[in-house]
């Protein structure tokens, strides 16, 4: 056992944890056949809806919700309960904390807010669990040991509290990290000449691990590549995105920057982990620790929909039928990998990155995307919806001069295809939002579904 096990293991005891129990129920179930997955799934719903019912405040009010009796008939009786939204939680959220537990086991987390909508939940340690173990299995299936060497490229809203108590919480999550091996780099301002610290700092840690937002390590490889610079690290398996969507381009280019695999990460702070990608492609929803649901427009379940969520384990503060802002679809077949979970073939990001035009007609923010991530010379762009048929398109590119790009605007016009205005700029710098999370494409007008 080396010593970030030992500090891990010591850790977990200490605070009660039981990830590494939770682990090692969650390796079972990769072997599973399909017909023991969804067992196993529909005795821990059918168990959360019972508990719901009986002893949760916020769903008393909507009479009597129906239970199943056996666990088979689950899938059916869970349609008719209520889809819950993030505004439920900002008027109710005390009301999700079920009576049978006492409330000072429970705590009041806070969701990142990249959509603009920061809201409080409640949640039970154990939730924290399993998403901490499903976490590590998913590493595992490329060859990373259970507590290794991170170097994270992250960031925090505790970065901007300046009091004594966030000082202080600050510096414990550092010294947290120090002693789990974990090396963090802020994801802010992530540019230029800090592109350069980082590559050294993480020639100097030589991680097993690089876990890190989308955009930041796209800059990191995009650099590397760039200039040809090599890591040379043994001991690096894996690079880790999430939080955002990973783009074909930008996963090639890490790979080639890195010689490793990217695993890409799917997941939402009130439930934790929804789907992780394998090394066959397979982009796996995580069965074992949430219930996935994609509906249409009349709230039916769908191959591609809206994306609802149910958080097996968490009794003592459910959260069923979540919508939690994105879209996607289911991908037919098996992976060639074995495992036995369900796949999601795309998901297609944030419903507000959908566009709306004046015609109302919707278009996927993929669309610039693919229109613009083969300029040569492009470091970074971003489009932005000013009104229904105006956008500005920023472009920062890798020298500072300006770049061809009028055969690709003539392009996407006419994919488009209606009249809009784009308005194309070029700066030195594209900030990210206050999440440190990059946005690729934003409406500012009001949502492209409503």
């Amino acid at each position: 056992m080396n010593t970030r096990h030992f500090i891990f293991t010591a850790a977990e005891r200490l605070k009660g944890r039981k990830t590494l129990l939770c682990l090692r129920e969650m390796l079972k179930h990769d072997s599973y056949k399909r017909e023991e997955l969804e067992n196993y799934r529909n005795e821990k719903l059918k168990d959360l809806l019972e508990d719901s019912v009986q002893n949760v405040p916020f769903y008393s009010q909507f009479g009597k919700l129906p239970i199943p009796k056996y666990p088979d008939e689950v899938l059916d009786v869970i349609k008719k309960w209520p889809i819950i939204r993030r505004q439920h939680f900002q008027e109710n959220a005390k009301l999700f904390i079920s009576r049978k537990v006492k409330k000072s086991s429970v705590y009041k987390a806070r969701t990142g807010g990249s959509t603009g909508e920061p809201v409080y939940t409640y949640k039970h340690p154990h939730l924290d669990e399993m998403g901490r173990a499903s976490k590590i299995r998913a590493r595992k299936w490329y060859g990373v040991s259970n507590v290794p060497r991170i170097f994270m490229i992250w960031g925090s809203s505790g970065s901007f509290d300046s009091t004594f108590k966030g000082k202080i919480q600050t510096l414990a999550r550092e010294v947290r990290y120090s002693l789990n091996g974990i090396k963090r780099v802020s994801a802010y301002g992530l540019d230029g000449r800090n592109i350069k610290r980082c590559v050294e700092e993480l020639k100097q840690f030589q991680p097993e691990l690089i876990y890190s937002y989308t955009t930041p390590i796209y800059l990191v490889a995009a650099y590397l590549v760039e200039n040809d610079t090599k890591l040379l690290n043994p001991n690096l398996k894996l690079v880790n995105t999430t939080a955002e969507p990973l783009h074909e381009f930008q996963r090639k280019t890490i790979e080639k920057a890195f010689g490793v695999p990217v695993q890409n990460g799917y997941g939402a702070a009130e439930v934790t982990n929804i789907a992780f990608s394998c090394p066959s492609g397979g982009m796996h929803v995580v069965e074992d620790n949430v219930f996935v649901e994609l509906l249409n427009d009349n709230n039916e379940r769908d191959v591609f929909g809206r994306v609802l969520v149910t958080a097996l384990h968490s009794i003592g503060a459910p959260i069923i039928r979540y919508e939690i802002g994105d879209i996607a679809a289911w991908r037919n077949g098996y992976c060639s990998c074995s495992l036995p979970y369900k796949m999601l073939e795309k998901i297609e990001g944030r419903v507000h990155d959908l566009i709306k035009l004046g015609s109302g007609k919707i278009i996927h923010g993929e669309l610039f995307t693919h229109a613009f991530e083969h300029i040569n010379g492009l470091r970074k762009f971003q489009v932005i919806q000013r009104d229904k048929n105006k956008f500005d398109i920023i472009f920062q590119t890798v020298d500072g001069t300006h770049i061809e790009y009028n055969r690709q605007i003539n392009k996407l016009q006419k994919e488009i295809g209606e009249p809009v205005e784009l308005n194309v700029q070029f700066v030195d710098h594209i900030e990210t939002d206050p999440s440190a999370k990059f946005r690729w494409v934003r409406s500012d007008v009001n949502s492209c579904l409503g």
